[in-house]
């Protein structure tokens, strides 16, 4: 499965043989050399400062609402994870750095990048965008085979390399979404009564109009019935002595 990186920070992660919480995910770690993520910083959610590795090869599952691992024991201190010393002590981030050919020609400014969930390699870079397109359904990214360097200044492509667009994945759990569309059918029930309302009350103002030969305006002025005034003026005029 693919996941933007952005998706995954601050998801739960999840241990298999307790059943319950660890912590959450505050970072990731990146070998830009081999273009893969290889951890996780994962962070105590009741302790601030208490921070644990969580390597790639340890993790059992990743989804877009968790990630699970068999035990506890898998998470590590940072000084016991040798093998990714120089990414811990400097983490790399790609996000912000500009994107350029061969010829430097300029692509643009990296926001975010995906990862096989299975693998770790990166298969894309997604491209940095303004606020009225971030709100469009696609997106820009470069293809992973593309990218020759990921450097802690820029990135490089090869020279043939070609913007793609795609459809914008999914952010939301499907619970959020069912919640939304349930919302939004609400929302509609409201407005077809206020339709409904609106074309009864038309009704009633076509009858008053057709009755007094005046429209009538709500609070506006008193609405004659000149059959009914005629009377009243005339039992008026009895009563008198």
């Amino acid at each position: 499965m693919e996941i933007n990186a952005n998706q995954i920070l601050g998801i739960t992660v999840y241990s298999l043989e307790r059943g319950e919480r660890i912590g959450q995910v505050r970072n990731f770690y990146l070998n830009p050399k081999e273009k893969e993520l290889i951890a996780l910083l994962i962070g105590n959610r009741k302790i601030i400062k208490d921070e644990s590795i969580l390597p790639l090869k340890d993790v059992r599952g990743i989804s877009f609402e968790a990630i699970t691992v068999d035990s506890p024991a898998v998470l590590r201190k940072k000084n016991e994870y040798p093998e990714a010393k120089e990414f811990i002590k400097s983490p790399p981030d790609i996000v912000g750095l500009s994107i350029l050919k061969k010829d430097g020609t300029f692509l643009g400014r990296a926001a975010s990048f995906s990862i096989d969930t299975e693998t770790g390699k990166i298969t894309k870079i997604h491209l940095s965008v303004g606020f009225i397109d971030s709100l469009r359904k696609d997106y820009t990214y470069i293809p992973a085979p593309r990218i020759e360097v990921i450097g802690s200044e820029m990135i490089l492509v090869a020279d043939d390399t070609t913007v793609k667009q795609a459809r914008r994945p999914a952010t939301q759990p499907p619970g959020k979404t069912e919640k939304r569309e349930k919302r939004n059918k609400g929302k509609s029930s409201s407005n077809e009564f206020k339709s409904t309302r609106g074309e009864t009350d038309a009704g009633c103002n076509e009858k008053i109009r057709a009755l007094s030969g005046k429209t009538f305006c709500g609070h506006g002025p008193r609405i004659i019935f000149p059959e009914i005034d005629r009377d009243r003026e005339t039992d008026k005029t009895a009563e008198e002595p």
